[in-house]
C-alpha cells in the first residue's frame, strides 16, 4: 500500500495533541517502550514530542512528515497496512519521523525516513515501520526548520534523541 504525505490545503495539522498512542511492538531498537503520549505546540509545529510513559521516560523529537517532507512517498506492506487498520490513503495516517538535533552552529536537524511511525488516527495504535521502499530514503535526511524554532525545543527533549 502506498501513503502519499503530501500536503493539501485540506490536509490538516495531526489531530493529536496529548493523545496517547500504543505501538504493540514498541520502537525498532526499543521494544520495551510501547506507550507514548504525542505533544504538540503550534510554535513548534512540525516538531511532535513522543514521550514514552511508564517508569522509563523518554523523549524522542518528531517530525510530522506530512508537513515536513516534499514527495514523500511511503510504500508499507499489505501485511502491516491491515495489523494497523489502514485501508486506503482516506484513512489519513499520522507519520511521524524520529529526528535528532545535532550540535552545531547553526544547528542540523535530520529525519529517519526509512523507518516511520505510523499511527492510525482513529484507534492510536501505532508501528514503527521499515518502509518497502527504503532504499530511496535515508535515516538521515536533512530537515531546513527555522533555528528559533528548534532553540525552543526543551532541552529535555534535545538529549534524548
Amino acid at each position: 500500500m502506498q501513503i502519499e504525505t503530501t500536503q493539501t490545503s485540506n490536509s490538516p495539522k495531526p489531530n493529536i495533541e496529548k493523545a496517547e498512542v500504543v505501538l504493540p511492538q514498541g520502537l525498532i531498537g526499543l521494544k520495551h517502550l510501547t506507550h507514548f503520549k504525542l505533544i504538540t505546540d503550534e510554535s513548534l509545529y512540525p516538531f511532535v514530542v513522543m514521550r514514552s510513559l511508564g517508569e522509563e521516560e523518554i523523549d524522542f523529537v518528531t517530525v510530522d512528515a506530512r508537513n515536513a517532507i516534499p514527495n514523500y512517498q511511503l510504500d508499507i506492506s499489505d501485511a502491516d497496512a491491515a495489523e494497523l487498520g489502514i485501508t486506503s490513503q482516506e484513512d489519513d495516517p499520522v507519520i511521524l519521523n524520529i529526528s535528532i538535533i545535532h550540535s552545531a552552529d547553526p544547528p542540523k536537524v535530520t529525519s529517519n525516513l526509512i523507518a516511520p511511525v505510523i499511527i492510525n488516527r482513529k484507534t492510536g495504535i501505532g508501528k514503527q515501520i521499515v518502509l518497502e521502499n527504503h532504499h530511496k530514503y535515508s535515516t538521515e535526511y536533512p530537515l531546513i526548520i527555522d533555528k528559533e524554532k528548534i532553540e525552543k525545543i526543551p532541552d529535555k527533549d534535545k538529549s534524548a534523541c
